[in-house]
């Protein structure tokens, strides 16, 4: 394992944004060993992050990319617009659905929530230099589905982002009017949405997308 040592000459002010208040212990008791890092601040929805970030102006988000009210890609883009920080994005899942466009948006850094202190600890000192960086588990996925033209999924081409992402909840479980929250749109407009999802993919209900997506590895089984 390859052991970081603290830089005495720089500290970044770090908002760590977890819904899980034990994932965000573990994540302090690490950092609590680096003296470069410094958490100004704890939220566990999207809303507490933007009213935070306005406050403490982080040198580095930690964002949990799966909060209970708002998109993750909704609230790193409203982040990046507030204060030109560094956003790590923290994930669950191991398929690639919000990487693309996460990075459009200028984040710095995707990381499973599975990898080792020491990855977490080199993403922090590497986009401390302005750098990005991506975990070996979502590299290798990302390598295999370039030598393998399986990006994107055929079934999935011509869907834009905002369908794609209401893709993503449907198979998740979530509820029409949870999306309606998340995405910032009427349960109505997402009601559209889900019928013309339903007829171009050729499934009659979530649970049948559900398993396309799964059969086209657009989302990780678990």
């Amino acid at each position: 394992m390859t052991t970081l040592t603290p830089s005495p000459y720089l500290t970044s002010k770090i908002l760590l944004v977890d819904d899980h208040t034990l994932a965000r212990c573990a994540v302090k008791a690490l950092l609590s060993r680096y003296s470069q890092f410094i958490i100004v601040a704890e939220a566990a929805t999207g809303a507490e992050a933007l009213a935070l970030a306005k406050q403490h102006l982080p040198d580095i988000i930690l964002l949990d990319i799966e909060l209970p009210d708002l998109s993750g890609v909704e609230v790193a883009k409203r982040l990046l617009k507030i204060h030109p920080c560094r956003i790590i994005v923290l994930t669950s899942h191991s398929d690639r659905f919000y990487l693309g466009p996460l990075l459009k948006l200028g984040i710095h850094g995707y990381l499973s929530k599975n990898c080792q202190p020491a990855e977490l600890m080199a993403a922090l000192q590497t986009t401390n230099n302005h750098l990005p960086f991506i975990d070996q588990q979502m590299t290798e996925q990302l390598t295999q589905q370039l030598f393998t033209d399986t990006l994107p999924p055929e079934p999935f081409e011509g869907l834009s982002q905002r369908e794609l992402e209401i893709v993503f909840l449907l198979c998740r479980g979530e509820k029409m009017a949870v999306i309606a929250k998340k995405l910032f749109l009427s349960p109505k407009t997402i009601s559209m949405h889900r019928q013309s999802l339903f007829k171009k993919l050729q499934v009659s209900n979530a649970t049948e997308l559900a398993k396309l997506a799964f059969q086209y590895k657009l989302i990780d089984p678990n």
